[in-house]
């Protein structure tokens, strides 16, 4: 499992936890379990029952469709490259795999790097390899599923995001061929999606329990424990949010141009604050929302997020989703509306 556990609790017993982190507890009484001293009583907010539901509307000035799939197409070369060379990206946090990588993302990543590395000689072969990782990832869990084998979160939200790196490095290669492979992946990538958030709402009791046995271990003792769990139960909740994001933002994106393709699956909530997706460690980060609102946000709320907030406020996953929901007109208004507020 990728994410580091404290001593006291067993990685067997944390890695179940983080599995079944989500629903049928309202933020409110597992921020009162946990009794974070002098934390506010939203700190576990991502946990709230309704911040996993669908939002389908989003109200927004409809930018030229050729200019919005030029800048998709930037984004999402930038996120590609950012994990061949990073090890990370805006939807694959530095610290979800910490310790070891899925199987089907360490595919995706050779794949990734081969592609990255191409050359006019050895395109040709680096794209049969994509095609039989993508096939191979498509026949592991059909075999799965005929073994009627259970998926935990962790294995719902990686095998997501490898199909999602398959897709997108079709989308962007240019070839008529390969953007039609990859809008193909369009409906099994939506159905592992909606499997994934599903697996979110249905799984919660045990890290409830993991988190209140973190915390009447503390007594007498300092609280990093909890704060650490905490921050990676967010570090799975966010990945797994910024995944749905990216995929619902790619159908928005190209719905135009796949026949029979409903178009956009909806938006999930999640956190906009510059600096929480980058902390570089659980006691920044707690402080960091201690201090500030974290701005978890609805998609459809992000033109009230404009008008409360600048630019410089949100990070670059939000930035580069309004780029792609919004005309270049409202971009532009919002930024020159702030500069002139805080000059």
């Amino acid at each position: 499992m990728a994410l580091a556990v404290p001593s006291e609790v067993s990685i067997v017993q944390f890695q179940t936890a983080l599995n079944v982190f989500q629903q049928n507890l309202q933020s409110q009484i597992l921020a009162s379990a946990i009794n974070l001293p002098n934390a506010d009583p939203d700190l576990s907010w991502f946990l709230a029952q309704d911040s996993w539901n669908i939002e389908s509307t989003f109200i927004a000035s409809p930018a030229d469709q050729t200019f919005i799939l030029r800048g998709s197409r930037k984004a999402m070369r930038g996120w590609l490259k950012d994990w061949a060379k990073r090890g990370h990206n805006i939807f694959i946090h530095k610290n979800l795999y910490r310790s070891e990588l899925p199987s089907c993302l360490e595919d995706a990543y050779t794949a990734l790097t081969a592609y990255l590395a191409k050359t006019d000689d050895t395109e040709d072969m680096v794209m049969r390899i994509i095609e039989n990782r993508a096939a191979s990832l498509y026949q592991q869990q059909s075999i799965m599923l005929e073994g009627f084998e259970t998926l935990d979160l962790m294995s719902h939200l990686s095998r997501t995001q490898a199909l999602l790196i398959y897709t997108l490095i079709r989308l962007v290669d240019g070839s008529p061929t390969q953007r039609a492979l990859g809008e193909a992946a369009f409906r099994t990538l939506d159905q592992w999606c909606q499997e994934m958030r599903d697996a979110a709402l249905t799984e919660a009791p045990r890290l409830y329990e993991t988190l209140g046995q973190l915390r009447s271990s503390d007594i007498g003792g300092g609280t990093g424990r909890v704060e650490l769990a905490v921050w990676q139960a967010w570090i799975l909740s966010e990945s797994l949010r910024r995944t749905w994001m990216v995929v619902s933002g790619t159908f928005y994106v190209y719905h135009n141009k796949t026949n029979g393709w409903p178009g956009c699956s909806g938006f999930l909530m999640f956190t906009t604050r510059q600096g929480l997706w980058e902390a570089p460690n659980a006691w920044r980060w707690v402080q960091q929302v201690r201090e500030q609102n974290p701005l978890f946000q609805q998609s459809v709320n992000l033109p009230g997020l404009m008008e409360d907030t600048s630019p410089a406020e949100i990070d670059s996953f939000t930035n580069q989703l309004l780029n792609i929901l919004l005309s270049p007109e409202d971009m532009s208004r919002w930024t020159t509306r702030a500069a002139q507020i805080e000059g």
